[in-house]
């Protein structure tokens, strides 16, 4: 397991979690980029088209 440290002057110190040992510490911090964008336009397109995502646990 690796661990790349991005220090932000406003947010503070994010800790990036990685199995694949052969990734640049720069690939691990792209990949989590790409992965909060993904993760962001999933979130919008559910709010906008009214579907609730399956992981929240809706319906109760």
């Amino acid at each position: 397991m690796r661990f790349v440290i991005v220090r932000h002057p406003h947010s503070g110190a994010i800790f990036l979690p990685a199995t694949d040992l052969t990734l640049e510490p720069l690939e691990i911090v792209l990949l989590y980029g790409y992965r909060f964008k993904i993760e962001l336009a999933f979130a919008r397109l559910c709010t906008s088209s009214g579907v609730m995502p399956i992981i929240s646990g809706w319906p109760p």
